[in-house]
């Protein structure tokens, strides 16, 4: 305590390999964790209500852990909403890479596709933005972002040409 008002001044950690205990101190202090899953109920329905592709482990640890020592709690009202499409529930991961569905904005462009655009977006994050065979997961959500914020949404996937491709392929 600090003149009558509680006041964080370190954290204590214990080593996991070594015998040790390790003690620091400061003179204020961030926390920064993985929030809290399955607080809010998933958008998944029927058999996949209890489906999730995020971490379930993560139980808001780290929130009651600063809300118990009456830490200031503030910027805390951020929630990740990913993209999704409307023919799944779910990450859309397979639609890409097992279907190979293509994605169209509003103006009917494969935002996706190496155009100059997009390309020279992603270089920044190569060699990962630059894959010859598909663009990682979250820069090609970062690009959707990005067409949504220009006004070229909304993004549309072929599911249905894309499943009629793969079972043809299948079959021949």
């Amino acid at each position: 305590p600090t003149k009558g008002k509680t006041s964080i001044a370190g954290a204590v950690g214990f080593s996991v390999r070594e015998n040790k205990v390790h003690v620091f101190k400061a003179k204020g202090m961030m926390v920064a964790g993985g929030g809290a899953v399955n607080i809010f109920r998933p958008r998944s329905t029927d058999e996949g209500k209890g489906r999730a592709w995020y971490p379930v482990w993560n139980a808001g640890s780290t929130y009651t852990m600063c809300m118990q020592v009456g830490a200031e709690m503030t910027m805390m009202e951020n929630r990740f909403t990913p993209s999704r499409f409307k023919d799944g529930y779910g990450p859309v991961g397979a639609w890409f890479l097992l279907f190979k569905a293509t994605v169209v904005n509003g103006y009917g462009e494969h935002y996706v596709k190496r155009r100059p655009a997009p390309r020279q977006r992603l270089e920044k994050y190569a060699p990962y933005g630059l894959a010859p065979v598909t663009t990682l997961p979250c820069l090609r959500n970062h690009l959707m972002l990005f067409k949504m914020k220009e006004g070229r949404g909304p993004i549309f996937m072929d599911t249905a040409a894309a499943l009629n491709a793969f079972l043809e392929a299948e079959e021949g």
